[in-house]
């Protein structure tokens, strides 16, 4: 029953943070006790078919946890010498070419095409032969096998087209948000993002797709706050929106499952509590019975195996760890996700998970802050951009320790692939458009002259 005793600290947490934060729902520890409240509750619905019997030391440690967190944000949010006064700013509208984003689309298309030849390639590592199931041999191979990677080249062409779909979602807001631009070229906007969309399913995945729409909302409510004056005045409608997302999220992580190759037999509550509740319970399981998991033989080993991995391909050691953690039961079935909490109090102890919480909030704490006071430019979009990529390890933080993500070679690519491809589509020249556009139309009228040529001598013989 104790399990119960956790929610009530956390939402008792969550409104405490609500008051003191400034109203700001969308600040870091905000966000990171809603989504902890969220996984808990589910946990709760599932107390008497997962057995859960929660251990006090459970709650101490994630209390602990939490209130280290909250000193972080509090921190920069109470304190006037770190920050300024927010100010207002209008939404920006963001023109781009129609060549440019021919030009990306061309890219992305090649990326495709690439990118499937390599999943081939890789999933035979794994036992694929045709008519088997691709996409799954596929991420077993990437999971399990320290030998499967991407070819270099195209592993960066993919983070490319990464990029383009976080980038280009950014400008559809805005012009969504300016309300100036024709719905003709909003969805020509979209095509570049629908693409990116089929890369990640390509790749067996799901998760990058709800980074995606946790990257849309937090734009979103930047780009209206800001234009607001940051007055955290919510209206209804925008508090229905946001709470809709959560079941809209859950039902497409569900119904994707059968596009990337894993079939399951669960039910739609099981599945998704498996995912979004589940951590809360192996945390639990872990502080009981921590005896099944490897034994930490490498400095932060469990936290930080992205840069281990880098390290790997550089020959720069011979240490190499799958990135997934032990299974434990849940129920009828299993997982292996075990919130925020679990990889930097396996590797480094308590007072270390306690630090990691306090400087990971009061980075995103600053970060949050200095965009507040940010003025309209283009180094405040791509500022904005990276924040939002980035926010999704408060998203994920009920559900798992998302270093394993952040720190790796593929993440500092990626933000700086943001200025790149941000610059190159927004300030791509608007003269070869209006050349572009003046070819189309010479070419237009000179095939409507072809035609009209053609047609004259048949209709000059009926008359004679």
């Amino acid at each position: 029953m104790l399990i119960f005793l956790l929610l009530a600290i956390e939402v008792a947490l969550l409104v405490l943070s609500y008051l003191i934060l400034k109203r700001d729902i969308f600040q870091p520890f905000t966000v990171m006790m809603a989504v902890f409240v969220v996984s808990t509750t589910i946990a709760c619905f599932n107390f008497k078919s997962w057995h859960i019997y929660f251990a006090p030391k459970t709650i101490v440690i994630m209390s602990l946890g939490f209130l280290c967190a909250l000193a972080a944000n509090i921190l920069v949010v109470r304190i006037p010498d770190i920050v300024r006064e927010p100010i207002c700013r209008p939404v920006p509208k963001i023109e781009v070419s129609y060549v440019a984003i021919a030009v990306v689309v061309c890219l992305e298309l090649l990326t495709l095409y690439f990118y499937y030849q390599d999943i081939v390639r890789i999933a035979a590592i794994d036992g694929y032969t045709p008519g088997s199931n691709l996409l799954w041999h596929y991420r077993n191979a990437t999971s399990y096998h320290v030998i499967a990677s991407l070819n270099p080249l195209i592993a960066i062409l993919t983070k490319i087209v990464a990029a383009i779909g976080y980038v280009f979602t950014f400008i559809i807001i805005c012009n969504v948000l300016d309300r100036h631009t024709p719905v003709s070229k909003i969805c020509t906007l979209c095509v570049p993002v629908a693409l990116f969309a089929i890369q990640v399913l390509l790749g067996s995945g799901r998760q990058e797709l709800l980074r995606l729409g946790s990257f849309a909302i937090v734009v979103i409510y930047i780009l209206i706050n800001s234009r607001n004056g940051w007055r955290n005045q919510y209206s209804k409608k925008f508090i229905a929106g946001i709470l809709a997302c959560i079941p809209i999220a859950f039902l497409g992580f569900y119904l994707a499952t059968n596009l990337i190759g894993r079939k399951t037999s669960r039910s739609f509550f099981v599945y998704i509590s498996t995912y979004a509740g589940g951590s809360i319970q192996h945390f639990n399981e872990y502080i009981m019975d921590p005896s099944q998991a490897k034994p930490t033989s490498h400095f932060g080993e469990e936290t930080f195996p992205g840069v281990y991995s880098l390290l790997y391909k550089l020959h720069l050691t011979d240490f190499h760890r799958p990135v997934h953690l032990e299974l434990r039961p849940l129920g009828i079935t299993k997982g292996n996700i075990y919130t925020f909490f679990r990889r930097p109090y396996h590797d480094f102890g308590l007072f270390g998970m306690c630090l990691m919480a306090f400087l990971v909030l009061l980075v995103f704490s600053w970060l949050y802050a200095s965009i507040k006071v940010k003025g309209v430019n283009n180094h405040t979009n791509v500022a904005i951009i990276r924040y939002a990529y980035l926010f999704y390890w408060i998203i994920l933080a009920s559900i798992d320790q998302y270093s394993i993500g952040i720190f790796s070679a593929g993440t500092v690519l990626t933000l700086i692939l943001f200025s790149c491809v941000y610059y190159m589509v927004v300030q791509f020249p608007a003269k070869p458009d209006l050349e572009w556009r003046y070819f189309f139309e010479e070419f237009t009228s000179f095939t409507h002259r072809v035609q009209t040529q053609l047609k004259s001598p048949g209709e000059s013989t009926q008359e004679t």
